[in-house]
């Protein structure tokens, strides 16, 4: 694949992140009765794109489902106080596995629907109205994109 094909595919996933902030701005009474909701959207998305990625590489299923049943306790034995941390890790771990699922156009389809997905609680969950912080959110959670190129970069120009 090349830089540009996948930089456009990372970025198409990204957007999803964008798509958060723009419903938050079409729906602003829904964001705190949905905080919760939100939450639990993020962790299924994170926790799906696990799940296909073991399931590809022929992990046995019941192993597969162990791993990712301990993901969910952890994920929600976690109190979460900075949103914008928690979701850094997300997108740094989603950026690992968005590359790893380069070898296979199924697999890799599947991952960037799911990180797309991801985006749209992330972006909802994060967006501040009232400090109208498009640019935080978007800058902060811009580590999926630099992840990637630099995976890109460096195992794909050898």
């Amino acid at each position: 694949m090349e830089l540009t094909n996948y930089s456009l595919a990372s970025l198409s996933s990204f957007s999803g992140l964008i798509l958060g902030i723009i419903l938050i701005l079409i729906a602003p009474e829904e964001q705190k009765p949905g905080k919760k909701y939100f939450i639990l959207l993020q962790n299924l998305f994170f926790v799906s794109s696990f799940f296909f990625l073991l399931l590809f590489f022929k992990i046995h299923i019941l192993l597969n489902s162990l791993i990712v049943i301990l993901l969910i306790f952890y994920l929600l034995k976690i109190k979460v106080k900075d949103h914008f941390k928690r979701s850094q890790l997300m997108y740094f771990i989603l950026a690992i596995i968005f590359f790893f699922s380069l070898r296979n156009n199924n697999l890799f389809l599947t991952e960037a629907t799911i990180i797309f997905l991801f985006g749209i609680p992330t972006g909802s969950l994060l967006f501040d109205r009232k400090k109208k912080n498009y640019f935080k959110v978007i800058l902060r959670n811009s580590i999926f994109l630099v992840v990637n190129w630099l995976l890109f970069l460096i195992f794909y120009s050898i």
